[in-house]
């Protein structure tokens, strides 16, 4: 289990009401799952387009990403 100060919310509020963080720091990697086309209010984005949905999915990557200092550049692995 990750300890208190190697997790990190995007939405905090919304991440800890279904008991999951998108972010975990762990041995200089930073772990990230539960990434959906939801909007910052939990709404879904992009109903019925794909395009929409992965582009939504992106952008709430890059603010994980950057708010730990990294870019799309320091992604080694991404499973679908």
């Amino acid at each position: 289990m990750a300890r208190p100060e190697q997790v990190s919310y995007l939405r905090e509020e919304f991440e800890r009401r279904y008991c999951f963080a998108r972010a975990v720091r762990s041995r200089g990697h930073l772990y990230v799952s539960g990434v959906t086309s939801l909007d910052i209010e939990g709404n879904l984005v992009g109903e019925g387009s794909m395009e929409a949905q992965l582009q939504q999915i992106y952008q709430t990557l890059q603010q994980i990403l950057r708010m730990h200092g990294l870019t799309f550049e320091h992604v080694i692995k991404e499973v679908a």
